[in-house]
């Protein structure tokens, strides 16, 4: 389509987004895909990358070239391809040249091969296999222009007739160039790192897995079993739970307390669910830890109920 001097090339031919879900790509380092346009966005992905402006609406609806992803292939680092405002209707006036990219550093700008250049420090970046973009004379890289973004944003790009990618030298050309130069870029590289896949647990301190897993079933337990509290250990308060290694945890979570003495555990029922043994019998027979037999009955810690909102646990 020809464009005279004065129009725009804004009304142009838009790529379509394919409706419906459709399986994602794995792409690699090194791949052109297609950012969504942000009317395609999803509510999520408005929200998290448009409006916390993570990546500019402008940035949306162009060719972009894959630089990093997570391990997972769930998030891509990418930069835009763009003409800038660029196109026959204003001579291909390259972008440092036009009054709107003025502030922008004239040095960033990475031309691919066909379009005008900015200096002669660096060679024009390459497709692979002699391959050339469909704006020939107006297509560019702004090295400051990378954006993390989710796998669900990225399509194929469907304005060449076979897949596009980057001839391995010049992307590592300007690799390069963009861990030299941008902050932003290694920062994201440094956060796609640390993105998490989907079956890694998160990493929780034990008092939080104590207080979310442990505090509710315990305390129950204890109610439960203890109606009233001074006949605890008495037949009619049935079957009796038994609690096992109660002071070796006691000496690992609570440094002030040490197996061979008696002290209070004030505020926190310390007890990992690995190491707490449920037996519905008053009765409990059977080997011990050193092999031998066993015939005992063993009586829950002594609880002290009297002081509203605290909780003591006397261990005998």
């Amino acid at each position: 389509m020809a464009f005279t001097k004065g129009q725009s090339n804004v009304n142009q031919t838009r790529q379509r987004v394919p409706a419906g879900p459709r399986p994602m790509p794995r792409w690699q380092i090194g791949d052109i895909a297609f950012l969504k346009w942000a009317d395609a966005f999803s509510r999520t992905e408005r929200t998290e990358l448009l409006e916390s402006r993570r990546v500019p609406t402008g940035a949306t609806g162009h060719p972009v070239i894959i630089l990093a992803s997570s391990s997972d292939s769930r998030y891509y680092i990418v930069t835009t391809v763009s003409a800038y405002g660029s196109g026959d209707y204003n001579y291909n006036l390259p972008p440092w040249e036009q009054s709107v990219h003025m502030r922008k550093n004239k040095n960033a700008f990475r031309a691919f091969e066909g379009s005008a250049r900015p200096n002669d420090r660096f060679e024009p970046l390459r497709l692979a296999n002699n391959k050339q973009w469909p704006k020939v004379e107006t297509s560019w890289v702004y090295i400051y222009s990378s954006y993390l973004v989710p796998a669900t944003t990225l399509i194929h790009y469907t304005k060449s007739e076979s897949g596009l990618r980057m001839e391995p030298t010049s992307l590592q050309d300007l690799l390069g160039h963009m861990e030299a130069k941008c902050w932003k870029f290694c920062a994201q590289k440094a956060e796609i790192t640390a993105k998490r896949t989907p079956n890694q647990p998160i990493a929780r301190s034990p008092q939080q897995i104590w207080r979310r897993e442990e505090k509710g079933s315990v305390f129950k337990l204890l109610l439960l079993r203890l109606n009233p509290v001074d006949q605890i250990g008495s037949d009619a308060q049935g079957p009796i739970t038994t609690i096992t290694n109660t002071a070796s945890e006691r000496h690992k979570l609570n440094d002030a307390t040490n197996a061979a003495e008696t002290k209070p555990l004030t505020g926190t029922v310390a007890a990992k669910s690995t190491k707490i043994v449920a037996r519905m019998t008053s009765q409990p027979k059977g080997p011990s830890c050193n092999g031998a037999s066993q015939n005992r009955t063993t009586t829950l810690p002594k609880v002290d109920l009297s002081q509203a909102g605290h909780l003591t646990v006397y261990i005998p």
